[in-house]
């Protein structure tokens, strides 16, 4: 009878062991980066996951964006569609130019990460549809350094304040 109940509760154990989810541990790779001129054009290494959808997103980096926005919201209430080119130059001294391409007027977010998962910069503009070039200045942020890895992740919110079209991409600081 007691081997029965030690045989039980060792089973009961290693069910309860096994069926225990461990936290998977986020660390994502910014050291492959998409290599731009001043004009954008790629000089170098391309990362294919750079600028471009992301198709998921866990918790963290959902949360990356999830700051309450001040500015004028897009009036806009239906998705479109949404390209983004590379950051130029990339490299960069902390200043780099994005072109984005919204179909609609839109409201994107952005938030710049250290490798450390670390919000260091963050914002939000509203964007008509078309072709807009933004530019981006880290210099005067001191928690950026040289030499170091950096991502930004972006997503483009309709009227209705809906998240459709999301995604990342990699610079390197020189």
């Amino acid at each position: 009878m007691k081997l029965k109940l030690i045989a039980v509760v060792i089973l009961c154990t290693v069910l309860i062991i096994g069926a225990c989810k461990k936290d998977e541990v986020f660390a994502p790779d910014f050291t492959t980066i998409t290599q731009t001129d001043s004009n954008g054009h790629v000089n170098g290494t391309v990362d294919s996951s750079d600028w471009s959808y992301d198709d998921f997103w866990n918790g963290t980096e959902l949360n990356f964006l999830a700051f309450k926005d001040t500015s004028t919201k897009s009036t806009d209430t239906l998705p479109g569609s949404v390209s983004v080119s590379p950051a130029m130059t990339n490299p960069n001294a902390g200043l780099f130019i994005l072109g984005l391409n919204p179909e609609r007027q839109v409201q994107m977010k952005y938030a710049v990460v250290n490798t450390d998962l670390r919000v260091l910069h963050y914002g939000s503009r509203k964007l008509n549809g078309g072709l807009t070039w933004l530019s981006f200045d880290l210099t005067t942020n001191t928690a950026v350094r040289k030499g170091e890895y950096y991502r930004m992740y972006y997503g483009f919110y309709n009227g209705k304040d809906s998240l459709y079209y999301k995604g990342h991409g990699d610079i390197k600081i020189e």
